[in-house]
């Protein structure tokens, strides 16, 4: 079985000779790491020694084993691990994951959160699903990339990550339909913070908790447009910027999640009327003159 490390850190002095735990204010974090398996994979049963481990499943599926019980983690689904826990995980086709595990101190103002979370994700309910989860890993990832590490954005991203923990699956309906100018102006803060991952607006159903067509009702009534329309408005403004700036159609395409350059190419075309690779580097051609 094959592994190639994408990206890995390790910080587990109290268990090998790794060195400390990156500390911040309210946390200390001991792995952070993005895998990648060829042709199957393999870890036995182990003992969980870590407050929370998260482990999300990047490419194709996996399963995971906790006290016997199997859960498959498919792509995009996150898998809670906690303190105490028996733990394995196998996978019979080329898997990608990402993790990172670390352990909420004591005397922080986020333990309290902490036996919620072991109540939330107790057997059998260790996967979830979480946008913002994905995005806040992707982002911790990156920073270890930096010369040095920030302790206060970790501890933020971290912050972020255990209310999300929290919260999630209680009741999402934060709209009040009574008023439909605040529904609106609900959804579109929505698709403004996240259009660049956003492919389907079914997701604003499974957040908010009404039917997809009763939202876009709401929402072309008082904005004028429909949520698909605002929703690809944003997206062609934002590649036209970036393209302007110089981005490549891949990278741009990429950076709003198309799933290949010639989708995002047919949309741009039918949205400007022009190829994207007409638009490249516009603004440094008009400085040059």
């Amino acid at each position: 079985m094959e592994r190639k490390i994408i990206f890995e850190k390790k910080y587990y002095s109290a268990f090998n000779e790794y060195s400390d735990p990156v500390e911040t204010e309210n946390f200390l974090l001991y792995q952070v790491g993005d895998a990648f398996y060829y042709n199957g994979w393999l870890i036995g049963k182990h003992e969980q020694y870590f407050d929370i481990e998260l482990s999300i499943a990047v490419q194709n599926a996996a399963m995971f084993y906790t006290g016997g019980c199997g859960t498959e983690l498919k792509r995009s689904e996150i898998y809670v691990s906690l303190k105490g826990e028996m733990h394995g995980i196998e996978a019979n086709n080329t898997f990608r994951y990402q993790y990172f595990a670390f352990d909420i101190k004591k005397n922080s103002k986020f333990h309290a959160y902490l036996n919620g979370i072991r109540e939330r994700y107790a057997l059998p309910h260790k996967s979830m699903q979480s946008r913002e989860i994905r995005e806040i890993a992707g982002k911790i990832i990156s920073e270890f990339m930096e010369k040095e590490v920030c302790a206060d954005f970790l501890d933020c991203l971290l912050g972020e990550i255990v209310l999300e923990l929290f919260r999630n699956g209680k009741e999402r309906r934060t709209l009040e339909i009574n008023d439909k100018k605040q529904a609106a102006l609900a959804l579109r803060n929505y698709i403004d913070e996240h259009f660049l991952t956003l492919n389907t607006l079914t997701e604003l159903s499974a957040y908010y908790g009404y039917s997809y067509g009763y939202l876009s009702g709401i929402f072309s009534e008082i904005a004028g447009v429909s949520l698909r329309e605002y929703l690809l408005n944003k997206k062609m403004e934002y590649a036209r910027d970036l393209l302007q700036e110089g981005k490549t159609v891949t990278e741009t395409a990429e950076t709003l999640s198309y799933g290949s350059i010639y989708n995002f190419s047919r949309a741009f075309r039918k949205y400007f009327g022009k190829s994207p690779r007409t638009c490249r580097c516009k603004k440094e051609v008009r400085r040059n003159r």
